[in-house]
């Protein structure tokens, strides 16, 4: 299972660069955008997304760089509701109240 997770990792690694720092290990990887987002990503059966530590999303093989270019593409919004993740499109997003925090990749929105 670690060589899809170590793919994904050279994957992002050589296609991006937006981001502060990258760390892979054989059970994960790390993605640090700034101080306030972070993405995990691990491999069990499915890829599974984290942000902040809160689960997000299981991602096939098939789908996973997709999902990934539309958030490293800055294309998404990524917003914590009483410790859930929702993700909108940010061509959709319309600023909400009830969102504790609200980010993209490249800044923080609330």
């Amino acid at each position: 299972m670690c060589k899809n997770l170590f793919t994904l990792y050279q994957y992002i690694k050589n296609k991006y660069d937006n981001y502060q720092e990258i760390k892979y290990s054989e059970t994960e990887i790390i993605i640090v955008f700034y101080d306030e987002l972070e993405m995990r990503i691990s491999e069990q059966k499915y890829f599974n997304l984290y942000f902040n530590n809160i689960f997000y999303y299981n991602v096939d093989w098939q789908d996973i760089k997709d999902t990934l270019d539309d958030f490293f593409s800055n294309k998404c919004v990524i917003c914590l509701k009483k410790n859930r993740i929702k993700i909108f499109y940010l061509s959709d997003y319309k600023a909400n109240n009830d969102f504790t925090h609200v980010w993209t990749i490249s800044e923080k929105l609330k």
